[in-house]
Protein backbone atom coordinates (compact mmCIF):
# COMPACT_ATOMS: atom_id res chain seq x y z
CA UNK A 1 0.00 0.00 0.00
CA UNK A 2 1.26 3.48 -0.79
CA UNK A 3 2.63 5.47 2.14
CA UNK A 4 3.32 8.90 0.70
CA UNK A 5 2.75 10.53 4.12
CA UNK A 6 6.12 9.28 5.41
CA UNK A 7 8.10 12.11 3.86
CA UNK A 8 6.36 14.56 6.21
CA UNK A 9 5.79 12.37 9.27
CA UNK A 10 7.42 14.79 11.79
CA UNK A 11 4.96 17.53 10.78
CA UNK A 12 1.88 15.38 11.42
CA UNK A 13 0.05 14.85 14.67
CA UNK A 14 -0.76 11.32 15.88
CA UNK A 15 -4.44 11.95 15.09
CA UNK A 16 -3.57 12.93 11.54
CA UNK A 17 -1.42 9.85 11.14
CA UNK A 18 -4.39 7.66 12.09
CA UNK A 19 -6.33 8.94 9.10
CA UNK A 20 -5.70 8.36 5.43
CA UNK A 21 -4.67 11.47 3.54
CA UNK A 22 -7.87 13.22 2.43
CA UNK A 23 -6.83 13.22 -1.19
CA UNK A 24 -4.28 11.19 -3.09
CA UNK A 25 -0.95 12.72 -3.80
CA UNK A 26 -0.01 14.17 -7.14
CA UNK A 27 2.78 11.63 -7.42
CA UNK A 28 0.25 8.87 -6.99
CA UNK A 29 -1.64 10.18 -10.01
CA UNK A 30 1.44 10.76 -12.13
CA UNK A 31 2.71 7.20 -11.70
CA UNK A 32 -0.26 5.86 -13.65
CA UNK A 33 0.37 5.34 -17.37
CA UNK A 34 -2.96 5.65 -19.17
CA UNK A 35 -3.71 3.47 -22.19
CA UNK A 36 -4.33 4.82 -25.69
CA UNK A 37 -7.79 5.80 -26.89
CA UNK A 38 -8.38 2.80 -29.17
CA UNK A 39 -7.17 0.24 -26.67
CA UNK A 40 -9.13 1.88 -23.87
CA UNK A 41 -12.27 1.92 -26.02
CA UNK A 42 -12.01 -1.84 -26.54
CA UNK A 43 -11.27 -2.47 -22.86
CA UNK A 44 -14.20 -0.30 -21.83
CA UNK A 45 -16.50 -2.22 -24.19
CA UNK A 46 -15.36 -5.43 -22.50
CA UNK A 47 -16.04 -3.96 -19.05
CA UNK A 48 -19.47 -2.78 -20.18
CA UNK A 49 -20.29 -6.27 -21.41
CA UNK A 50 -19.39 -7.83 -18.07
CA UNK A 51 -21.35 -5.22 -16.10
CA UNK A 52 -24.27 -5.78 -18.48
CA UNK A 53 -24.12 -9.52 -17.80
CA UNK A 54 -24.13 -9.13 -14.04
CA UNK A 55 -27.01 -6.64 -14.13
CA UNK A 56 -28.91 -8.80 -16.62
CA UNK A 57 -28.47 -11.82 -14.37
CA UNK A 58 -30.10 -9.92 -11.53
CA UNK A 59 -33.05 -8.42 -13.38
CA UNK A 60 -34.04 -11.40 -15.53
CA UNK A 61 -34.44 -13.48 -12.42
CA UNK A 62 -36.97 -11.05 -10.99
CA UNK A 63 -39.05 -11.38 -14.16
CA UNK A 64 -38.60 -15.16 -14.39
CA UNK A 65 -39.31 -16.05 -10.75
CA UNK A 66 -43.05 -16.67 -11.24
CA UNK A 67 -42.27 -19.11 -14.08
CA UNK A 68 -39.41 -20.77 -12.20
CA UNK A 69 -41.50 -21.28 -9.07
CA UNK A 70 -44.28 -22.79 -11.18
CA UNK A 71 -41.91 -25.35 -12.76
CA UNK A 72 -39.88 -26.18 -9.66
CA UNK A 73 -42.84 -25.85 -7.25
CA UNK A 74 -40.73 -23.68 -5.00
CA UNK A 75 -42.39 -20.39 -4.11
CA UNK A 76 -41.01 -20.85 -0.59
CA UNK A 77 -37.47 -20.63 -2.08
CA UNK A 78 -38.10 -17.31 -3.85
CA UNK A 79 -36.00 -15.39 -1.35
CA UNK A 80 -33.07 -17.78 -1.74
CA UNK A 81 -32.81 -17.26 -5.52
CA UNK A 82 -31.87 -13.66 -4.91
CA UNK A 83 -30.29 -13.94 -1.47
CA UNK A 84 -27.92 -16.83 -2.31
CA UNK A 85 -26.47 -14.82 -5.20
CA UNK A 86 -26.25 -11.60 -3.23
CA UNK A 87 -24.88 -13.37 -0.14
CA UNK A 88 -21.74 -14.61 -1.89
CA UNK A 89 -21.52 -11.49 -4.05
CA UNK A 90 -21.52 -9.47 -0.85
CA UNK A 91 -19.16 -11.64 1.20
CA UNK A 92 -16.52 -12.03 -1.51
CA UNK A 93 -16.26 -8.28 -2.10
CA UNK A 94 -13.80 -8.23 0.81
CA UNK A 95 -11.64 -10.98 -0.70
CA UNK A 96 -11.65 -9.47 -4.18
CA UNK A 97 -10.87 -6.01 -2.82
CA UNK A 98 -7.74 -7.41 -1.19
CA UNK A 99 -6.83 -9.53 -4.25
CA UNK A 100 -7.06 -6.53 -6.59
CA UNK A 101 -4.70 -4.59 -4.32
CA UNK A 102 -2.12 -7.44 -4.19
CA UNK A 103 -2.22 -9.34 -7.50
CA UNK A 104 -2.35 -8.43 -11.21
CA UNK A 105 -5.80 -7.04 -11.89
CA UNK A 106 -6.15 -8.98 -15.15
CA UNK A 107 -5.71 -12.41 -13.51
CA UNK A 108 -8.14 -11.68 -10.69
CA UNK A 109 -10.73 -10.25 -13.08
CA UNK A 110 -10.58 -13.23 -15.44
CA UNK A 111 -10.90 -15.62 -12.49
CA UNK A 112 -14.06 -13.82 -11.36
CA UNK A 113 -15.47 -13.99 -14.89
CA UNK A 114 -14.87 -17.75 -15.10
CA UNK A 115 -16.59 -18.36 -11.74
CA UNK A 116 -19.58 -16.29 -12.84
CA UNK A 117 -19.99 -18.36 -16.00
CA UNK A 118 -19.63 -21.70 -14.16
CA UNK A 119 -22.44 -20.62 -11.84
CA UNK A 120 -24.56 -19.59 -14.81
CA UNK A 121 -24.15 -23.01 -16.44
CA UNK A 122 -25.19 -24.75 -13.22
CA UNK A 123 -28.30 -22.53 -13.06
CA UNK A 124 -29.15 -23.29 -16.68
CA UNK A 125 -29.00 -27.05 -16.13
CA UNK A 126 -30.50 -27.09 -12.62
CA UNK A 127 -32.90 -30.05 -12.16
CA UNK A 128 -34.17 -28.76 -8.82
CA UNK A 129 -34.55 -25.66 -6.71
CA UNK A 130 -31.51 -26.65 -4.61
CA UNK A 131 -29.32 -26.92 -7.72
CA UNK A 132 -30.51 -23.51 -8.90
CA UNK A 133 -29.61 -22.01 -5.52
CA UNK A 134 -26.15 -23.65 -5.74
CA UNK A 135 -25.59 -22.15 -9.17
CA UNK A 136 -26.68 -18.75 -7.95
CA UNK A 137 -24.24 -19.06 -5.05
CA UNK A 138 -21.27 -19.75 -7.35
CA UNK A 139 -22.31 -17.06 -9.83
CA UNK A 140 -22.49 -14.63 -6.92
CA UNK A 141 -18.86 -15.34 -6.00
CA UNK A 142 -17.80 -14.40 -9.52
CA UNK A 143 -20.06 -11.36 -9.60
CA UNK A 144 -18.34 -10.23 -6.41
CA UNK A 145 -15.19 -9.54 -8.41
CA UNK A 146 -16.64 -8.21 -11.66
CA UNK A 147 -18.12 -4.83 -10.76
CA UNK A 148 -15.35 -3.87 -8.31
CA UNK A 149 -12.84 -5.15 -10.88
CA UNK A 150 -14.35 -3.04 -13.65
CA UNK A 151 -14.19 0.05 -11.43
CA UNK A 152 -10.60 -0.75 -10.43
CA UNK A 153 -9.54 -1.15 -14.06
CA UNK A 154 -11.33 2.09 -14.91
CA UNK A 155 -9.59 4.03 -12.13
CA UNK A 156 -6.21 2.87 -13.46
CA UNK A 157 -7.02 3.60 -17.11
CA UNK A 158 -8.33 7.20 -17.15
CA UNK A 159 -7.58 10.41 -15.19
CA UNK A 160 -9.63 10.85 -12.03
CA UNK A 161 -11.56 13.83 -13.39
CA UNK A 162 -13.03 11.55 -16.07
CA UNK A 163 -13.84 8.66 -13.77
CA UNK A 164 -17.30 10.01 -12.92
CA UNK A 165 -18.21 10.21 -16.61
CA UNK A 166 -17.26 6.59 -17.29
CA UNK A 167 -18.87 5.50 -14.03
CA UNK A 168 -22.03 7.13 -15.34
CA UNK A 169 -21.74 5.20 -18.59
CA UNK A 170 -21.31 1.94 -16.66
CA UNK A 171 -24.37 2.91 -14.65
CA UNK A 172 -26.27 3.54 -17.88
CA UNK A 173 -25.20 0.12 -19.16
CA UNK A 174 -26.53 -1.30 -15.93
CA UNK A 175 -29.79 0.55 -16.59
CA UNK A 176 -29.97 -0.67 -20.18
CA UNK A 177 -29.68 -4.20 -18.81
CA UNK A 178 -32.61 -3.38 -16.55
CA UNK A 179 -34.60 -2.29 -19.62
CA UNK A 180 -33.55 -5.17 -21.87
CA UNK A 181 -33.57 -7.77 -19.09
CA UNK A 182 -37.30 -8.05 -18.46
CA UNK A 183 -38.05 -7.87 -22.18
CA UNK A 184 -35.34 -10.40 -23.00
CA UNK A 185 -36.47 -12.70 -20.20
CA UNK A 186 -40.05 -12.40 -21.33
CA UNK A 187 -39.15 -13.22 -24.93
CA UNK A 188 -36.95 -16.16 -23.91
CA UNK A 189 -39.51 -17.62 -21.52
CA UNK A 190 -42.31 -17.16 -24.05
CA UNK A 191 -40.32 -18.71 -26.91
CA UNK A 192 -38.23 -21.41 -25.19
CA UNK A 193 -37.54 -21.91 -21.49
CA UNK A 194 -36.32 -19.84 -18.55
CA UNK A 195 -33.08 -21.84 -18.61
CA UNK A 196 -31.84 -19.87 -21.60
CA UNK A 197 -31.64 -16.70 -19.52
CA UNK A 198 -28.61 -18.38 -17.92
CA UNK A 199 -27.28 -20.16 -21.03
CA UNK A 200 -26.68 -16.82 -22.76
CA UNK A 201 -24.15 -15.70 -20.15
CA UNK A 202 -21.22 -17.88 -21.33
CA UNK A 203 -21.94 -16.82 -24.91
CA UNK A 204 -21.86 -13.14 -23.98
CA UNK A 205 -18.69 -13.52 -21.91
CA UNK A 206 -16.50 -14.68 -24.82
CA UNK A 207 -15.78 -11.18 -26.23
CA UNK A 208 -15.04 -9.80 -22.76
CA UNK A 209 -12.67 -12.65 -21.99
CA UNK A 210 -10.77 -12.15 -25.27
CA UNK A 211 -10.54 -8.36 -24.88
CA UNK A 212 -9.22 -8.56 -21.32
CA UNK A 213 -6.71 -11.31 -22.19
CA UNK A 214 -5.21 -9.56 -25.21
CA UNK A 215 -5.76 -5.84 -24.56
CA UNK A 216 -5.53 -5.18 -20.82
CA UNK A 217 -2.02 -4.41 -19.60
CA UNK A 218 -1.84 -2.69 -16.22
CA UNK A 219 1.05 -2.28 -13.83
CA UNK A 220 1.04 -4.72 -10.93
CA UNK A 221 0.00 -3.14 -7.61
CA UNK A 222 2.89 -1.43 -5.78
CA UNK A 223 3.37 -3.65 -2.75
CA UNK A 224 6.51 -4.76 -0.89
CA UNK A 225 7.94 -8.12 -2.06
CA UNK A 226 5.98 -10.91 -0.38
CA UNK A 227 5.82 -14.69 -0.53
CA UNK A 228 2.62 -16.54 -1.40
CA UNK A 229 2.21 -17.45 2.25
CA UNK A 230 2.32 -13.76 3.17
CA UNK A 231 -0.21 -12.98 0.42
CA UNK A 232 -2.57 -15.66 1.76
CA UNK A 233 -2.10 -14.29 5.27
CA UNK A 234 -3.14 -10.85 3.98
CA UNK A 235 -6.45 -12.34 2.80
CA UNK A 236 -7.18 -12.88 6.50
CA UNK A 237 -9.22 -16.03 5.85
CA UNK A 238 -10.12 -16.64 9.53
CA UNK A 239 -11.66 -13.16 9.72
CA UNK A 240 -13.38 -13.71 6.37
CA UNK A 241 -14.89 -16.93 7.74
CA UNK A 242 -16.27 -15.00 10.71
CA UNK A 243 -17.82 -12.44 8.36
CA UNK A 244 -19.27 -15.13 6.08
CA UNK A 245 -20.78 -17.04 9.00
CA UNK A 246 -22.25 -13.91 10.59
CA UNK A 247 -24.01 -12.82 7.38
CA UNK A 248 -25.31 -16.36 6.80
CA UNK A 249 -26.78 -16.43 10.32
CA UNK A 250 -28.52 -13.12 9.69
CA UNK A 251 -29.94 -14.23 6.34
CA UNK A 252 -31.19 -17.53 7.77
CA UNK A 253 -32.86 -15.70 10.65
CA UNK A 254 -34.57 -13.28 8.27
CA UNK A 255 -35.66 -16.00 5.84
CA UNK A 256 -36.93 -18.43 8.49
CA UNK A 257 -38.38 -15.98 11.00
CA UNK A 258 -42.15 -15.73 10.80
CA UNK A 259 -42.26 -18.36 8.06
CA UNK A 260 -40.54 -21.63 8.97
CA UNK A 261 -40.47 -20.74 12.66
CA UNK A 262 -42.03 -18.04 14.82
CA UNK A 263 -39.88 -15.04 15.72
CA UNK A 264 -39.85 -16.27 19.32
CA UNK A 265 -38.50 -19.70 18.33
CA UNK A 266 -35.16 -20.60 19.92
CA UNK A 267 -33.60 -21.23 16.49
CA UNK A 268 -34.30 -17.67 15.33
CA UNK A 269 -33.13 -16.13 18.59
CA UNK A 270 -29.90 -18.15 18.50
CA UNK A 271 -29.26 -17.14 14.88
CA UNK A 272 -29.59 -13.45 15.73
CA UNK A 273 -27.30 -13.89 18.74
CA UNK A 274 -24.73 -15.74 16.62
CA UNK A 275 -24.87 -12.98 14.03
CA UNK A 276 -24.09 -10.37 16.68
CA UNK A 277 -21.32 -12.39 18.33
CA UNK A 278 -19.62 -13.35 15.06
CA UNK A 279 -19.83 -9.82 13.63
CA UNK A 280 -18.42 -8.40 16.88
CA UNK A 281 -15.56 -10.91 16.72
CA UNK A 282 -14.90 -9.98 13.09
CA UNK A 283 -14.78 -6.25 13.88
CA UNK A 284 -12.52 -6.88 16.88
CA UNK A 285 -10.05 -8.79 14.70
CA UNK A 286 -10.14 -6.04 12.08
CA UNK A 287 -9.54 -3.34 14.67
CA UNK A 288 -6.52 -5.18 16.06
CA UNK A 289 -4.93 -5.60 12.61
CA UNK A 290 -5.42 -1.98 11.59
CA UNK A 291 -4.47 -1.27 7.97
CA UNK A 292 -3.41 -4.90 7.44
CA UNK A 293 -6.96 -6.07 8.07
CA UNK A 294 -9.33 -7.41 5.44
CA UNK A 295 -11.28 -4.19 6.03
CA UNK A 296 -8.51 -1.63 6.71
CA UNK A 297 -9.57 0.64 9.54
CA UNK A 298 -7.74 3.62 8.03
CA UNK A 299 -10.01 3.44 4.99
CA UNK A 300 -13.17 2.60 6.91
CA UNK A 301 -12.64 5.60 9.23
CA UNK A 302 -12.92 7.99 6.29
CA UNK A 303 -16.32 9.67 6.61
CA UNK A 304 -17.16 9.36 2.92
CA UNK A 305 -16.46 5.63 3.00
CA UNK A 306 -18.34 4.83 6.21
CA UNK A 307 -21.35 7.05 5.49
CA UNK A 308 -21.20 6.21 1.79
CA UNK A 309 -21.53 2.54 2.69
CA UNK A 310 -24.61 3.29 4.80
CA UNK A 311 -26.17 5.31 1.97
CA UNK A 312 -25.43 2.53 -0.53
CA UNK A 313 -26.83 -0.10 1.83
CA UNK A 314 -30.15 1.75 2.13
CA UNK A 315 -30.63 2.78 -1.50
CA UNK A 316 -29.53 -0.59 -2.88
CA UNK A 317 -31.91 -2.41 -0.54
CA UNK A 318 -34.72 -0.19 -1.78
CA UNK A 319 -33.83 -0.88 -5.41
CA UNK A 320 -33.63 -4.65 -5.02
CA UNK A 321 -37.02 -4.87 -3.31
CA UNK A 322 -38.52 -2.86 -6.17
CA UNK A 323 -36.76 -5.01 -8.77
CA UNK A 324 -38.16 -8.25 -7.36
CA UNK A 325 -41.64 -7.29 -6.17
CA UNK A 326 -42.84 -4.84 -8.82
CA UNK A 327 -42.87 -7.60 -11.51
CA UNK A 328 -44.64 -9.89 -9.04
CA UNK A 329 -47.30 -7.22 -8.43
CA UNK A 330 -47.88 -6.78 -12.16
CA UNK A 331 -47.99 -10.50 -12.92
CA UNK A 332 -49.97 -11.68 -9.89
CA UNK A 333 -52.29 -8.77 -9.14
CA UNK A 334 -52.91 -7.60 -12.71
CA UNK A 335 -52.46 -11.05 -14.31
CA UNK A 336 -50.08 -9.69 -16.95
CA UNK A 337 -47.80 -11.90 -19.01
CA UNK A 338 -44.05 -11.83 -18.45
CA UNK A 339 -43.54 -9.63 -21.52
CA UNK A 340 -46.39 -7.26 -20.67
CA UNK A 341 -45.14 -6.81 -17.12
CA UNK A 342 -41.64 -6.13 -18.44
CA UNK A 343 -42.98 -3.37 -20.70
CA UNK A 344 -44.78 -1.80 -17.73
CA UNK A 345 -41.41 -1.48 -15.94
CA UNK A 346 -40.01 0.90 -18.57
CA UNK A 347 -40.82 4.11 -16.63
CA UNK A 348 -38.67 3.24 -13.62
CA UNK A 349 -35.89 1.72 -15.70
CA UNK A 350 -35.84 4.51 -18.27
CA UNK A 351 -35.74 7.18 -15.56
CA UNK A 352 -32.90 5.35 -13.79
CA UNK A 353 -30.85 5.05 -17.00
CA UNK A 354 -31.27 8.69 -18.00
CA UNK A 355 -30.41 10.09 -14.58
CA UNK A 356 -27.50 7.71 -13.98
CA UNK A 357 -25.95 9.01 -17.19
CA UNK A 358 -26.80 12.64 -16.40
CA UNK A 359 -25.27 12.38 -12.95
CA UNK A 360 -22.09 10.90 -14.42
CA UNK A 361 -21.80 13.80 -16.87
CA UNK A 362 -22.82 16.55 -14.45
CA UNK A 363 -20.76 15.48 -11.43
CA UNK A 364 -17.42 16.72 -12.90
CA UNK A 365 -19.17 19.91 -14.09
CA UNK A 366 -20.68 20.71 -10.68
CA UNK A 367 -17.60 19.34 -8.94
CA UNK A 368 -19.53 17.55 -6.17
CA UNK A 369 -21.40 14.27 -5.83
CA UNK A 370 -23.36 15.00 -2.62
CA UNK A 371 -26.14 17.11 -4.25
CA UNK A 372 -27.23 14.13 -6.33
CA UNK A 373 -27.37 11.97 -3.21
CA UNK A 374 -29.74 14.49 -1.61
CA UNK A 375 -32.03 14.30 -4.65
CA UNK A 376 -31.85 10.51 -4.55
CA UNK A 377 -33.01 10.29 -0.94
CA UNK A 378 -35.92 12.68 -1.51
CA UNK A 379 -37.25 11.12 -4.71
CA UNK A 380 -36.77 7.51 -3.62
CA UNK A 381 -38.79 8.21 -0.48
CA UNK A 382 -41.55 9.91 -2.48
CA UNK A 383 -41.64 7.17 -5.13
CA UNK A 384 -41.82 4.34 -2.61
CA UNK A 385 -44.48 6.20 -0.65
CA UNK A 386 -46.61 6.49 -3.78
CA UNK A 387 -46.16 2.82 -4.71
CA UNK A 388 -47.19 1.74 -1.22
CA UNK A 389 -50.64 3.28 -1.82
CA UNK A 390 -51.43 0.80 -4.62
CA UNK A 391 -54.45 -1.42 -4.16
CA UNK A 392 -55.72 -4.51 -5.95
CA UNK A 393 -58.12 -2.30 -7.94
CA UNK A 394 -55.59 0.46 -8.76
CA UNK A 395 -55.36 1.22 -12.50
CA UNK A 396 -52.15 0.50 -14.38
CA UNK A 397 -51.62 4.21 -15.05
CA UNK A 398 -51.04 4.74 -11.33
CA UNK A 399 -48.20 2.23 -11.10
CA UNK A 400 -46.66 3.65 -14.28
CA UNK A 401 -46.62 7.19 -12.90
CA UNK A 402 -45.43 6.23 -9.42
CA UNK A 403 -42.37 4.50 -10.88
CA UNK A 404 -40.89 7.72 -12.27
CA UNK A 405 -39.74 9.46 -9.05
CA UNK A 406 -38.42 6.14 -7.74
CA UNK A 407 -36.48 5.63 -10.98
CA UNK A 408 -35.00 9.14 -10.89
CA UNK A 409 -33.98 8.58 -7.28
CA UNK A 410 -32.28 5.29 -8.09
CA UNK A 411 -30.46 6.87 -11.03
CA UNK A 412 -29.10 9.64 -8.81
CA UNK A 413 -28.03 7.15 -6.12
CA UNK A 414 -26.28 4.41 -8.08
CA UNK A 415 -22.80 5.79 -8.78
CA UNK A 416 -22.18 8.72 -6.43
CA UNK A 417 -20.62 6.82 -3.52
CA UNK A 418 -18.34 4.99 -5.95
CA UNK A 419 -17.20 8.33 -7.35
CA UNK A 420 -16.54 9.45 -3.77
CA UNK A 421 -14.31 6.44 -3.09
CA UNK A 422 -12.40 6.97 -6.34
CA UNK A 423 -11.97 10.66 -5.54
CA UNK A 424 -10.78 10.68 -1.92
CA UNK A 425 -8.53 7.61 -1.78
CA UNK A 426 -4.94 7.06 -2.98
CA UNK A 427 -4.66 4.90 -6.10
CA UNK A 428 -3.54 1.74 -4.27
CA UNK A 429 -6.45 2.01 -1.83
CA UNK A 430 -9.14 2.47 -4.49
CA UNK A 431 -9.76 -1.30 -5.04
CA UNK A 432 -10.49 -1.78 -1.34
CA UNK A 433 -12.56 1.40 -1.06
CA UNK A 434 -14.63 0.50 -4.12
CA UNK A 435 -15.09 -3.05 -2.82
CA UNK A 436 -16.39 -1.70 0.49
CA UNK A 437 -19.00 0.42 -1.31
CA UNK A 438 -20.05 -2.48 -3.54
CA UNK A 439 -20.09 -4.69 -0.43
CA UNK A 440 -22.58 -2.28 1.18
CA UNK A 441 -24.71 -2.30 -1.98
CA UNK A 442 -24.88 -6.08 -2.16
CA UNK A 443 -25.27 -6.48 1.59
CA UNK A 444 -28.17 -4.05 1.48
CA UNK A 445 -29.78 -6.04 -1.32
CA UNK A 446 -29.16 -9.35 0.44
CA UNK A 447 -30.65 -8.33 3.77
CA UNK A 448 -33.50 -6.33 2.22
CA UNK A 449 -34.55 -9.22 -0.05
CA UNK A 450 -34.39 -11.71 2.80
CA UNK A 451 -36.51 -9.47 5.01
CA UNK A 452 -38.92 -8.68 2.18
CA UNK A 453 -39.37 -12.38 1.38
CA UNK A 454 -40.23 -13.07 5.01
CA UNK A 455 -42.70 -10.17 5.02
CA UNK A 456 -44.30 -11.28 1.73
CA UNK A 457 -44.67 -15.01 2.37
CA UNK A 458 -45.39 -14.60 6.08
CA UNK A 459 -48.12 -12.03 5.49
CA UNK A 460 -49.65 -14.04 2.65
CA UNK A 461 -49.70 -17.29 4.65
CA UNK A 462 -51.15 -15.73 7.80
CA UNK A 463 -53.85 -13.70 6.05
CA UNK A 464 -54.98 -16.59 3.83
CA UNK A 465 -55.17 -18.93 6.82
CA UNK A 466 -57.15 -16.36 8.81
CA UNK A 467 -59.63 -15.47 6.06
CA UNK A 468 -59.92 -18.86 4.36
CA UNK A 469 -59.31 -21.72 6.83
CA UNK A 470 -60.40 -24.26 4.21
CA UNK A 471 -57.59 -23.20 1.81
CA UNK A 472 -54.18 -24.75 2.39
CA UNK A 473 -51.89 -21.72 2.65
CA UNK A 474 -48.75 -23.86 2.31
CA UNK A 475 -50.09 -25.31 -0.95
CA UNK A 476 -50.62 -21.78 -2.27
CA UNK A 477 -47.05 -20.81 -1.34
CA UNK A 478 -45.58 -23.97 -2.85
CA UNK A 479 -47.52 -23.62 -6.09
CA UNK A 480 -45.86 -20.47 -7.40
CA UNK A 481 -46.93 -16.87 -7.82
CA UNK A 482 -48.90 -17.16 -11.04
CA UNK A 483 -50.54 -20.45 -10.05
CA UNK A 484 -52.31 -18.81 -7.11
CA UNK A 485 -55.27 -17.95 -9.34
CA UNK A 486 -55.74 -21.63 -10.23
CA UNK A 487 -55.84 -22.83 -6.63
CA UNK A 488 -58.64 -20.70 -5.21
CA UNK A 489 -62.37 -20.66 -5.98
CA UNK A 490 -63.47 -17.99 -8.45
CA UNK A 491 -65.74 -16.38 -5.87
CA UNK A 492 -62.76 -15.92 -3.52
CA UNK A 493 -60.30 -14.70 -6.15
CA UNK A 494 -60.83 -10.97 -5.60
CA UNK A 495 -60.27 -11.31 -1.86
CA UNK A 496 -57.16 -13.45 -2.38
CA UNK A 497 -55.74 -10.89 -4.81
CA UNK A 498 -56.38 -8.21 -2.21
CA UNK A 499 -54.38 -10.24 0.30
CA UNK A 500 -51.55 -10.69 -2.22
CA UNK A 501 -51.55 -6.93 -2.80
CA UNK A 502 -51.36 -6.36 0.95
CA UNK A 503 -48.38 -8.71 1.25
CA UNK A 504 -46.48 -7.01 -1.60
CA UNK A 505 -47.22 -3.49 -0.36
CA UNK A 506 -45.82 -4.42 3.05
CA UNK A 507 -42.45 -5.13 1.41
CA UNK A 508 -42.57 -1.58 0.06
CA UNK A 509 -43.06 -0.21 3.58
CA UNK A 510 -39.59 -1.62 4.24
CA UNK A 511 -38.32 0.25 1.16
CA UNK A 512 -39.79 3.50 2.46
CA UNK A 513 -37.88 3.09 5.71
CA UNK A 514 -34.63 2.34 3.90
CA UNK A 515 -35.01 5.26 1.49
CA UNK A 516 -35.72 7.68 4.32
CA UNK A 517 -32.83 6.35 6.42
CA UNK A 518 -30.38 7.01 3.57
CA UNK A 519 -30.41 10.71 4.55
CA UNK A 520 -28.08 9.76 7.43
CA UNK A 521 -25.48 8.68 4.88
CA UNK A 522 -25.88 11.93 2.96
CA UNK A 523 -25.37 14.07 6.06
CA UNK A 524 -22.09 12.32 6.88
CA UNK A 525 -20.45 12.69 3.45
CA UNK A 526 -17.40 14.93 2.91
CA UNK A 527 -17.85 17.64 0.30
CA UNK A 528 -14.64 16.88 -1.60
CA UNK A 529 -14.31 18.42 -5.03
CA UNK A 530 -13.91 16.14 -8.06
CA UNK A 531 -10.89 17.72 -9.77
CA UNK A 532 -8.57 16.86 -12.63
CA UNK A 533 -5.56 16.84 -10.33
CA UNK A 534 -5.80 15.58 -6.78
CA UNK A 535 -5.31 18.21 -4.13
CA UNK A 536 -2.47 18.04 -1.64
Amino acid sequence: MENSEKTQTPALTPEELSQRSPTPSTDDEEEVVYVGHLKFSLIFIGLCLSVFQVALDEVVLGTAIPTITDELHSLQDTGWYGSAYLFTDCAFQLIFGRLYSMLPVKIVYLGALVLFEIGSIICATAPSSIALILGRTIAGIGAGGLLSGALTILSQSVPRAKVAVFNGILGAVNGVAFICGPLLAGGIIHGTTWRWIFYINPIMSAPTFAIIVFMLKLKAPKTPPTTWKQKIDKLDLPAFTLFLASILCLILALLWGGKEYSWKNARIIVLFILFGVLMAAFMAVQGRKGDDALVPMGILKRRSIAFGMFFSFCTSGTGFILEYYLPIWLQVIKDLSVISSAVKLLPIIGAAVVFTTLCGVLTPVIGHYVPFMIVATALLSVGMGLLSTLEYTSPIRDVLGYQVPAGVGLGCALQQTLVAAQTILPMNDIPIGVSLIVLAQTLGGTIALSAADTIYTGTLASTISARFPHIDASAVLNAGNREIRNLVPVESLATIMGLCNEAIVKTWYLSIGLAAASIIGVLGMEWKRVTASPQK
